[in-house]
């Protein structure tokens, strides 16, 4: 595949679960889980990955996009 260097960082971040998302960085900043919310969206939803990947109206358009381009290719796997 060719992707960017910025996609193939994210990929391996949500990979090792060690992108920045609340969920991973709020147990070092004393946070209960239930604060952990996404500060992008307004669903009051945990930062999760999959709130990342699935969820969040904010990243809706990249996700089509990602989504059609990659579902695509590997459909010629």
């Amino acid at each position: 595949f060719n992707l960017t260097t910025n996609t193939r960082s994210v990929i391996a971040q949500l990979k090792a679960v060690i992108l920045p998302l609340n969920m991973e960085t709020g147990p070092f900043r004393n946070m209960k889980l239930e604060d952990r919310l996404c500060t992008l969206c307004n669903l009051k939803a945990v930062e999760s990955e999959t709130h990342f990947l699935f969820d969040c109206c904010c990243y809706k358009s990249l996700r089509r996009k990602f989504f059609r381009k990659y579902l695509h290719l590997l459909s010629k796997l």
